[in-house]
Order: structure tokens, then sequence, then C-alpha cells
């Protein structure tokens, strides 16, 4: 797992967080791009419980509403997060991007106590032979 400041600069994960109130709004504090690399391996159960809920959730509200929120997900079959990931990823990123960023976030850097940088918003995730390319943008803690 790697996360990288716009520039080069590699940040410990031990000093990153997330913006729980306000994510993705805008800021007048300064911002930087960063790049969050991690493998499918190193996603913690939890979260992928979570993603497996959301695409369980989505095929039965879709039955009980008669219309699909996700058409993507309908269209494939409602398939499980892992093919997902693994045939599907152009999908995968997108429901991490629209709607499962905060589940994604906090199990990642949900007990960071004291952090430096603070991720305000996710602008995308790509996935290629299962590592997880996360774009966003973060600020500086207490700036």
């Amino acid at each position: 797992m790697t996360f990288t400041l716009q520039g080069g600069t590699i940040v410990d994960f031990s000093k990153i967080s997330y913006r729980s109130l306000g994510f993705g709004e805008a800021t007048t504090l300064p911002v930087k791009k960063f790049k969050l690399e991690i493998g499918y391996s190193a996603l913690k159960p939890e979260f992928i419980d979570k993603a497996a809920l959301f695409i369980e959730e989505c095929q039965a509200e879709d039955e009980g509403q008669g219309y699909s929120d996700v058409p993507e997900l309908r269209d494939l079959g409602y398939p499980d997060f892992i093919e997902l990931v693994e045939q599907y990823p152009d999908v995968a990123g997108m429901l991490i991007t629209d709607y499962l960023y905060f589940d994604f976030l906090k199990s990642l850097f949900g007990a960071v106590k004291q952090p430096e940088l603070i991720i305000n918003t996710v602008l995308g995730v790509v996935i290629k032979n299962s590592v997880f390319a996360v774009y966003g943008e973060v600020f500086e803690q207490g700036k």
C-alpha cells in the first residue's frame, strides 16, 4: 500500500484520515492531489462485506421499485464484488467512487488519532490486475 502526494512525497498511513462531515465539499484550504495504491488482498474483510451488502441491497431495491439506481449492476446480474474487481473493474471502481467511498476510507483510515492529512474527496478509482489506484484531494490538518 502506498499513499503518494502530488510531487512524489510518500506519506505513512498513520498520518492520514478522511473528512467524515463535508466529504467532497469545496474547502477554502489549499488541497493537494494524491494517489493511493492498494492491492485487493490488502482490503479489510469489513469493506468487502459492506460492498457485498450494497450489491445485495441494490438488487432488492431494484426489484421492489421496478427500476435500477445502478443499472450497471443490474445489467451484469448483480455479481459479487470479487467478480466485479476481476471481470468488471470499471464498475467496481465506479461503485467505490460514487457509493462506497466512506466505507472504503473508514476501513483503511478509521483508527487514525492525530492525522496530518485529511482526505477531502475521491475523484476516481481505477482497478487493474486487482490493484486499486484511488485518486483524490487532501488538505493538511489544522491549516
